[in-house]
């Protein structure tokens, strides 16, 4: 299987993760955010801890500093040591009051997603856009925007071309907003790391 293949279909398929074709200047803006580092294990949903099967996300995501970006590794029991150990690089940015993950599979940034987060002490809070209230939005206020608009093909949600400031300024105008934003998981943080195979 290719070194991203499995990271995602395990994950990406399953999160609602905002599709980003070119994060363009904005990833040379992006940081690590020191909190994230270190390993996170999937706790679910509140009020849904006892099965997580039917909750979307790898089992543990961990955080590795590489420079002025993080190495993400997604890792889920079964799956092999190179699966497991394949990274993404990520970056944080922050849009509003809340922190983004800019994650990108290859180098050139062709695979890449955004997604927003919230950290509470030890717990990681995962949000997605809610695609439908994402997509209806931007009919409504913003309906000749270039780089942040709805896919083209099946199904429908919000995909972002190229990262520039008119993305940022209307992502700016929600970011804070829960109506826009659906917890997709929670992790919580724990002292373990990548299993060995």
């Amino acid at each position: 299987m290719k070194r991203h293949l499995l990271p995602l279909l395990g994950c990406f398929i399953l999160w609602a993760c905002t599709p980003v074709d070119d994060f363009g200047a904005y990833w040379l803006r992006g940081g690590v955010d020191p909190v994230l580092e270190g390993t996170w294990k999937k706790i679910g949903l509140p009020g849904e801890r006892d099965d997580l099967t039917g909750i979307p996300g790898p089992d543990m995501m961990v955080f590795e500093k590489n420079g002025s970006s993080y190495s993400l590794h997604f890792v889920n029991p079964g799956a092999s040591k190179e699966e497991n150990e394949a990274a993404w690089t990520m970056r944080t940015l922050e849009i509003g009051k809340h922190g983004f993950m800019m994650m990108k599979g290859k180098a050139d940034g062709s695979d890449g997603y955004l997604e927003q987060y919230e950290i509470h002490g030890d717990i990681l809070d995962e949000n997605v856009l809610e695609n439908g209230a994402g997509v209806d939005w931007l009919k409504a206020k913003h309906p000749t925007a270039a780089n942040i608009v709805k896919n083209t093909g099946e199904g429908s949600y919000v995909v972002i071309k190229t990262f520039d400031d008119e993305v940022f300024r209307i992502l700016s105008e929600i970011a804070d907003d829960p109506v826009y934003w659906m917890m997709q998981c929670q992790y919580k943080k724990v002292e373990s790391r990548i299993p060995a195979n």
